[in-house]
């Protein structure tokens, strides 16, 4: 049971690191970093159905899972 709670607990962190990494990538690309960043955040809320808002949920719902679990 707690191997199934470290893997969730694992998965979900990963998913969630790299769905915020994904949104600083594309903050990145454009000028003003932090402006874009908010404003991609911003839209995330708003819109949670992008590729970085799936991994985030997601992350965020395995994570509460794993800590259930454990």
């Amino acid at each position: 049971m707690i191997l199934v709670a470290l893997i969730c607990f694992s998965i979900g962190i990963y998913l969630s690191i790299s769905g915020i990494l994904m949104l600083i990538e594309e903050g990145e690309s454009k000028s003003s970093i932090w402006k874009r960043v908010l404003f991609i955040t911003v839209d995330l809320i708003s819109n949670p159905m992008s590729s970085e808002g799936f991994r985030i949920l997601f992350g965020g719902i395995l994570i509460v899972i794993g800590i259930l679990v454990l």
